[in-house]
């Protein structure tokens, strides 16, 4: 495959993810309502609509158990977060070169990744948003850290 083929299908498959895993999301919350037996809403009798009887959880099999769509509704927003992040990253190295232009406000702070002395004051978990109007890629915690060691670095020299 050539990479515009490549980028192509990227295009496509980020057009069908938001509406596929907001779907996915809402299926998933209402699956944990009903499986746990604590739908949203309870009637007036003081029982709930919509419980789900242990023969009814087995039913539904060890797909549809707590601890599965737990593990399910975490791996899909971690997983959109860790690939946001990479498509975030790609961004910032073709920006680097003026191929994108690109909007620094929607993008996520590095960190610090890259850059000297990041393993003294970065945060390689940071996800606060990065400044706008700056070449940096970082937040304004982080470039309040990297000032400061700059400046300790610069008063020890």
């Amino acid at each position: 495959m050539t990479l515009r083929t490549d980028l192509d299908r990227l295009a496509a498959t980020a057009t069908a993810l938001r509406p596929a895993t907001l779907t996915a999301l809402r299926r998933i919350a209402e699956l944990e309502r009903d499986v746990d037996g604590f739908p949203p809403r309870s009637d007036n009798t003081g029982g709930s609509r919509g419980s789900t009887s242990p023969v009814e959880r087995v039913v539904l099999g060890p797909g549809h158990s707590p601890l599965a769509l737990t593990r399910d509704r975490q791996a899909l927003t971690v997983g959109i977060e860790h690939h946001l992040a990479g498509l975030e990253h790609l961004l910032r190295l073709a920006a680097r070169y003026g191929a994108v232009p690109i909007s620094s406000s929607a993008l996520r702070c590095t960190g610090g990744d890259g850059t000297p002395g990041a393993l003294e004051w970065g945060d390689p978990g940071c996800t606060n948003i990065a400044e706008a109007g700056r070449s940096t890629g970082l937040c304004v915690a982080c470039r309040n850290r990297r000032d400061r060691w700059k400046r300790t670095r610069a008063e020890v020299a």
